[in-house]
């Protein structure tokens, strides 16, 4: 006679498992769940004050939908920020990528500021949404443990926000634009409509005392490209026809500068501002993308360099491409000579408007032709290393025993200081090492 499981048994169990039914099917929705948002009105200003954790973990956090396609600025004034407190202010998109951040701090007095300034500077899409994330952080010293958390429920800081949509100043071809940044307009948008199909460079001149830097979007708010200090990037296509990214080449100075396929009749936006959000003042101008040689041959010496740009005249293009990659050593800035011969390689730009067959032939000096005669030089230059443009040989060791000697000595007084943190842990009888 077959034995039944007891009534009481097979329901526990089937509780059991309608249980683990119910959690495996509420788990993704309870790990999925976001926190609430508040919405943030376009040209509204709002309170906000921050405390430490756990009151909120990272800060409040808030919701923006973007009615219109284009550039937003988030403001912030009437601060006043406690000792050691930062604020950092961030924009995102759904998936979490940044799209624009800033950070505001203060580790030696309490500190407040009523006129505001621009803080986070995006751009979005009509109908995208845009995440506003507050992170407020507070330290506090103590003269025997250094650095530690402050109790939770502490007054970090207090502000205004307000967020507006930037306005865009048209700039014609051809016709500079002065740019004026201030504290609170620390960055200007500019819009351009080409007039035809191609390439346009945006470029940056007349700065002085401050280091400008753009942003290139689409229409629709899409990041193009970014740019700080105007270099140009070596793209060499091997024989398979593959391009792949070499090096960039500093075309010297602070300005940006950004080129673009651009397509007629359609807008785009420049989103001008300075490294460091400091006041700066410079030019900015618009222009079809050129590229000018001022020569087509280059000689390098062996186990030697020379600058890539001595063969440009001008360049407004970001980017260039080369047909071939360099047998003869490495073609970057600047070429560095590794064997003897020649090679020509063709030069051009992105679009292919501007292009020149360059040749360079890597050879002995006269100095290194007489040790090859009367030293055996033949034997032993190829295991010497290779030389900046005009550095000697003498110049380079006497770089790498200075460099070697500045790193003991680093070494030592970071373990001298060690020592004496331990010793001496208030600092009464010394300087620490971190300060």
């Amino acid at each position: 006679m077959q034995k039944r499981t007891p009534r009481i048994l097979r329901k526990a169990l089937a509780a059991c498992v309608a249980a683990l039914c119910l959690m495996a099917f509420l788990a993704p929705t309870a790990f999925a769940a976001e926190p609430k948002r508040t919405p943030l009105a376009l040209g509204k200003t709002i309170s906000v004050t921050l405390y430490t954790p756990p009151v909120a973990a990272h800060g409040p956090t808030y919701s923006f939908t973007a009615p219109a396609s284009g550039v937003y600025q988030l403001k912030i004034s009437d601060v006043l920020l406690k000792q050691t407190g930062s604020v950092e202010i961030q924009a995102l998109d759904p998936k979490g990528e940044i799209l624009g951040a800033c950070y505001f701090g203060n580790y030696y007095w309490d500190y407040s500021d009523s006129q505001g300034e621009g803080c986070v500077t995006f751009a979005a899409k009509k109908g995208a949404v845009v995440i506003i994330d507050l992170i407020p952080s507070l330290d506090s010293w103590d003269d025997m443990f250094g650095w530690k958390p402050t109790p939770p429920n502490t007054l970090v800081a207090s502000f205004k926000m307000l967020l507006t949509q930037m306005k865009a100043t048209p700039i014609a071809q051809g016709k500079a634009a002065t740019v004026k940044l201030t504290a609170k307009a620390p960055a200007a948008l500019y819009s351009f409509t080409p007039s035809s199909n191609g390439y346009y460079s945006f470029t940056s001149s007349d700065s002085v005392d401050c280091d400008p830097c753009a942003a290139f979007y689409d229409g629709d708010g899409k990041l193009l490209k970014a740019n700080d200090d105007a270099q140009v990037t070596l793209m060499v296509r091997d024989e398979r026809g593959r391009l792949d990214e070499r090096s960039d080449f500093w075309l010297g100075g602070l300005d940006f500068n950004i080129s673009e396929p651009l397509k007629a009749g359609k807008t785009y936006y420049l989103l001008a501002g300075e490294f460091s959000d400091n006041a700066c003042e410079y030019t900015l101008t618009v222009s079809p993308s050129t590229l000018s040689f001022a020569g087509g041959s280059m000689d390098v010496g062996f186990h030697k360099s020379a600058w890539l740009n001595d063969l440009i005249e001008t360049c407004t293009y970001d980017t260039l491409v080369l047909d071939a990659d360099f047998t003869l050593g490495w073609l970057g800035n600047p070429v560095e000579g590794w064997n003897r011969g020649s090679q020509t390689i063709n030069i051009a730009s992105p679009d292919g408007k501007y292009a020149k067959d360059v040749t360079f032939t890597v050879d002995y000096d006269f100095a290194q032709w007489f040790a090859v005669i009367f030293c055996g030089g033949w034997l032993w230059l190829p295991r010497t290393p290779v030389l900046m443009p005009g550095q000697t040989i003498l110049e380079y060791w006497a770089d790498q025993i200075l460099g070697s000697l500045y790193d003991i000595r680093w070494e030592a007084e970071y373990r001298l200081s060690q020592v004496a943190d331990v010793l001496d842990p208030m600092g009464w009888f010394h300087d620490s090492y971190y300060w």
